[in-house]
């Protein structure tokens, strides 16, 4: 890890008006020692923020504590929020004043659909790693679904999953979320 500090802080890179009160407020939840994970919940992001909170990429951790588990991280992409909850399964969330930015805000629909998509993939993967029933089949599955090119299409795709856990993964991390945003992304 090339973070020297002893505290580590994630914030996501569409984060917007970050001040060094939210830095602060994170830091200070932490150095009361009562969690090794802090989570920041940003204004702005409606949808997100009542539907996933969990999810956030606003994070604070002591540096120890993320050490023996770094390599792993490099590899979990957007469901590195997901990992991470799995291995420390307690924390605080804090409000912030920073906004975050929904992906239909940033572009067009089509593209908020492959970014959505895309990063719901990627929790899906890591959920089905943290629960054990990854294969090379659920893999395959997982590409399947990443060739959607509409909701509808998506929608269509999941119906016909075979394996009933990431079935059920998918519909909790991925159409439940969607059903939240389909007015912002039309087809």
């Amino acid at each position: 890890m090339a973070a020297k500090g002893e505290i580590i802080i994630f914030f996501d890179s569409d984060i917007v008006g970050l001040a060094e009160k939210d830095i602060k407020i994170m830091v200070n939840c932490l150095l009361r020692g009562k969690t090794k994970m802090v989570l920041g919940n940003p204004g702005g992001a409606k949808v997100l923020n009542l539907y996933f909170k969990s999810l956030t990429g606003e994070r604070a951790f002591f540096r120890r504590d993320l050490l023996s588990i770094t390599e792993k991280l490099k590899t979990s992409g957007f469901g590195a929020e997901t990992y991470l909850n799995s291995v420390f399964k307690k924390w605080v969330t804090v409000k912030l004043g920073c906004q975050h930015l929904e992906k239909f805000e940033k572009g067009n629909s089509k593209q908020a659909l492959a970014s959505y998509l895309k990063e719901g993939l990627e929790i899906v993967r890591e959920k089905a790693k943290v629960e054990g029933f990854w294969s090379n089949e659920i893999e395959k599955q997982l590409k399947s679904l990443a060739r959607a090119k509409t909701w509808t299409d998506l929608l269509d795709k999941v119906k016909n999953l075979k394996n009933t856990k990431l079935k059920r993964i998918f519909k909790k991390y991925v159409l439940g979320y969607a059903q939240k945003i389909k007015a912002f992304l039309v087809e």
